[in-house]
């Protein structure tokens, strides 16, 4: 029952009980390792191991992952929030779910690039920083700012 970095995991989002998303790990990951800002618990399987059953603090007994949120949990008073729906979107990296994503648009190419940083940014000042040190833009050459979702480019054809 060895666990792991953050980093080390694998992970597919996944929304339980249709409220809840976070990101689901096979592997029992360490709570120390995670960044500021973020909730480790983990999953039982039900008994006959064919479905989730349950979010806890803690599992030792089948054990089928380990769940990271972005908020803190509220559970019932048996210490557990009862698994009735689970849904899982699609594999990703950490930082793709756990940080907000950035659009920059290069003035003089008119390409627009998506970034997930690795690190949750919260001022301009702090986005600026490392998009002219980790990315190596000029700033005065760019336009940036923070997005939710997918970019969708569109053609004439979808006029």
């Amino acid at each position: 029952m060895s666990r792991v970095h953050y980093l080390e995991g694998d992970y597919e989002q996944l929304v339980i009980n249709e409220t809840i998303d976070g990101l689901f790990s096979s592997y029992r990951i360490d709570r120390n390792s995670l960044p500021k800002g973020f909730f480790l618990y983990e999953i039982r399987w039900d008994d006959s191991l064919s479905s989730l059953a349950e979010i806890c603090p803690s599992v030792v007994v089948n054990h089928a992952g380990s769940f990271i949120t972005k908020s803190p949990l509220e559970f019932d008073a048996n210490n557990s929030i009862r698994i009735t729906y689970a849904n899982f979107i699609e594999f990703c990296q950490f930082g793709e779910w756990a940080y907000e994503k950035l659009a920059v648009l290069d003035c003089n190419s008119g390409n627009v690039a998506v970034i997930s940083p690795d690190r949750r940014l919260q001022t301009a000042e702090e986005i600026e920083i490392f998009l002219s040190e980790h990315c190596g833009y000029h700033l005065s050459e760019i336009n940036w700012m923070v997005m939710k979702g997918d970019v969708v480019f569109l053609n004439e054809n979808d006029f």
